[in-house]
């Protein structure tokens, strides 16, 4: 019976997620997603992003005041120039289905490009994706399963 506390703990714990999203994010909405990643994520051990302003600004601050591991996927446009952030995502695609983790995509303002883009990815690879939305500032988050 221990045993499968353990395996459940082991899995649940060490839980990896990659949040991506927006960068015209006021500080309101940010603080809105810190809020909601504490709600619903306080048991991850760690956030991957992009390292870009905005949504990914606000998932490295929430990592670091919640003591969680951070890993920064910053892209890198000396090797790949115009590509560097398609790259870049693919690659935290790859690392996120390795870790068996989900995606956080926070786009509180209507979709965007990047995000879109890297949310596809995602579904491709069958990676779980949960979508945030907000309409206005003073709206509670809605989110929906992907």
């Amino acid at each position: 019976m221990s045993h499968y506390k353990f395996v459940i703990c082991v899995k649940i714990c060490n839980m990896i997620i990659m949040v991506i999203g927006a960068r015209d994010i006021s500080e309101a909405q940010g603080q809105e997603l810190k809020n909601w990643l504490t709600e619903n994520y306080s048991h991850a051990s760690e956030v991957i992003s992009g390292g870009a302003i905005g949504t990914d600004t606000n998932a490295k601050e929430w990592a670091q005041e919640n003591d969680k591991g951070y890993m920064e996927y910053a892209p890198n446009y000396t090797l790949h120039g115009k590509a560097a952030t398609h790259v870049r995502n693919a690659d935290m695609i790859k690392a996120i289905k390795a870790a068996q983790g989900e995606v956080i995509a926070y786009q509180p303002n209507g979709p965007t490009s990047g995000t879109q883009s890297t949310i596809k990815g995602a579904n491709k690879a069958s990676v779980k994706v949960t979508e945030l939305k907000q309409t206005t500032e003073q709206a509670p988050i809605q989110y929906s399963l992907f």
